[in-house]
């Protein structure tokens, strides 16, 4: 249910365009020829046309808060993207937060991929950027 508003909202919005969903990237390992391993599957790949950026969006319903290794996952996502030509400007985990409760939160998180593709830099970094409990606002 989260998801499929999420993608009506970006369909619908003037400001994004090439809206892909569930998109398949393939695994490549090179050794004398270009081999595909197998895939994975990306949420949301999209076109900011007002910040002229391509935005990756990685979807999750956590009972607890983001951790690293759906960091780590989204940073992977992008260096597989990059191996195919496509290049990656932002990349964003929602997490629809659950809970033994009927109240969730909407945990929004910004990946930054400061100097990608150099592999010697910090790649990425995890920051929040706003946490929105529903009737609520969002917070910076």
């Amino acid at each position: 249910m989260y998801q499929k508003a999420l993608i009506t909202e970006l369909h619908e919005s003037p400001d994004y365009r090439e809206v892909e969903i569930e998109k398949h990237v393939p695994i490549l390992y090179e050794c004398n020829h270009t081999y595909t391993l197998g895939s994975c599957r990306i949420d949301i790949l999209c076109y900011d046309v007002a910040n002229k950026r391509r935005v990756l969006i990685e979807l999750k319903v956590l009972t607890g808060p983001v951790s690293y290794t759906v960091h780590q996952q989204v940073t992977k996502y992008v260096r597989l993207l990059e191996a195919t030509g496509v290049h990656v400007d932002e990349a964003y985990v929602v997490n629809f937060k659950q809970s033994n409760t009927e109240t969730g939160e909407l945990e929004f998180l910004r990946t930054k991929i400061p100097g990608y593709p150099n592999e010697s830099q910090n790649i990425s970094q995890l920051r929040e950027v706003s946490t929105v409990e529903p009737g609520g606002e969002g917070q910076e």
